[in-house]
């Protein structure tokens, strides 16, 4: 059965024009499995989930636009200190106001264990793949010297 799930979901990356590199397929891959999609509830989370994330890299992209720009600017004044963290602030409660749209969506056909399973999975994917390069490399990059200890 999760062959199945994980071909739906491969098949629905395909079928959308989105060409997504290798870490995108596994992270679909791992979260098929993790949240133990069946078929119908990954044909259902795989296109709200597209738009999710797509959604949260453009406030991504505010942000670090924002940090950018505040980088460069000298002679940064109180009032620029406010339109700054008003900004942050704006951008942070989106992001949150866009999280809770997206669990209360993912109630409608996920399970409570799923969800969850869901809001934790990037830390623990992260996680997952940095122990895996590290095991794989060592603790540098691929063909860089190990510092001593």
């Amino acid at each position: 059965m999760l062959l199945a799930v994980s071909v739906s979901a491969k098949g629905w990356m395909q079928d959308n024009d989105h060409s997504r590199p290798a870490y995108y397929q596994f992270m679909v891959f791992r979260l098929t499995e993790d949240l133990s999609l069946s078929e119908e509830q990954a044909e259902r989370f795989f296109p709200l989930h597209r738009s999710y994330q797509d959604q949260k890299r453009q406030i991504h992209y505010k942000m670090a636009m924002l940090s950018k720009e505040a980088y460069k600017e000298t002679g940064i004044k109180t009032t620029d200190l406010k339109r700054y963290r008003d900004e942050v602030k704006k951008l942070s409660l989106e992001e949150i106001a866009l999280d809770t749209a997206f669990y209360s969506d993912l109630e409608q056909f996920l399970s409570a264990e799923q969800i969850v399973r869901f809001i934790f999975f990037d830390h623990h994917f992260r996680d997952e793949l940095s122990r895996e390069l590290k095991d794989r490399y060592g603790n540098g990059a691929p063909g860089k010297k190990q510092r001593k200890k």
